[in-house]
């Protein structure tokens, strides 16, 4: 009985559900050529705003978005060409896929995510 009743609160609950873990990406996924876009804007965040987008900067914060809200690129962009090998290094490349000698690494984070740091341009990504 309570084993019948597992699985139907199991089966009631997977169709209520709406969302699952958003990323699961393995680094053989993640290694490859990327293309980036990187703004030349900066951006302070403000704190007290509710309608704050971007709240990597600010931890332990609930990102809230509106639903008339227009996302937009930057008006000021560069593209970086990156190879991230699977020896966990990073080649910067020119527009057509040639290193330019400039060298990085990059490490997952989790599953979820990586980061990029090139030394040359005391940048993370």
């Amino acid at each position: 009985m309570l084993k019948s009743n597992l699985t139907i609160s199991l089966a009631a609950t997977l169709l209520l559900a709406k969302a699952d873990q958003p990323v699961h990406c393995l680094k053989s996924q993640v290694a490859g050529k990327w293309t980036l876009e990187v703004s030349t804007d900066q951006v302070t965040p403000d704190i007290f705003s509710s309608y704050e987008i971007c709240t990597h900067n600010l931890p332990n914060r609930v990102q809230v978005i509106p639903k008339n809200h227009k996302f937009e690129f930057p008006s000021g962009s560069e593209s970086l060409y990156l190879m991230l090998d699977s020896d966990m290094t990073v080649k910067v490349l020119d527009a057509q896929g040639i290193e330019t000698g400039e060298t990085g690494g990059w490490s997952m984070i989790y599953d979820q995510a990586f980061m990029i740091t090139l030394p040359d341009r005391k940048q993370r990504f």
